[in-house]
């Protein structure tokens, strides 16, 4: 398992350990599509109101086989994986209604694959508390729900 996070990890995240750095996304190369910008947009909004609430954002958009994960980011010595999710109105649920046991299910797993890394990196290699938050918006509303998992 070790080596399988290491290769991928060395595949598809570089190191921002340099001067002046900001965390990372992955696939700035890339091109989206304009509904893939819109979420990137609503996850920079999400991450902003986050760290006007005292976190820390160490990296977004860390993805791998498994699944990806908006945002991470550090309240104290808790870890925090952020889902973030945008509905433009209620019609089928809304924002919060779109948070399935199944997506957390899948965080969770892509948690697990980046937790060796985030623990080395952030925490001394220590594991530290980790904690599921979601940031839901709706209406230009902003709604975290702390600990979404079931």
């Amino acid at each position: 398992m070790k080596k399988i996070f290491q290769q991928n990890y060395h595949r598809t995240i570089k190191h921002s350990h340099s001067k002046n750095t900001q965390p990372h996304t992955l696939f700035k190369n890339h091109h989206y599509s304009i509904s893939q910008e819109k979420g990137f947009s609503y996850e920079d909004i999400a991450i902003e109101y986050l760290q006007s609430q005292g976190l820390q954002l160490l990296h977004k958009n860390l993805a791998c086989p498994l699944g990806e994960i908006d945002a991470v980011m550090r309240d104290k010595q808790t870890l925090v994986f952020v889902e973030v999710r945008f509905r433009q109105h209620k019609r089928y649920g809304g924002a919060i209604q779109s948070i399935t046991p199944h997506k957390i299910k899948r965080l969770i797993r892509t948690a697990e694959y980046f937790l060796p890394f985030l623990s080395y990196t952030y925490f001394q290699q220590k594991t530290p508390f980790c904690r599921f938050d979601a940031v839901c918006i709706e209406n230009n509303e902003k709604i975290w729900l702390k600990n979404i998992t079931f």
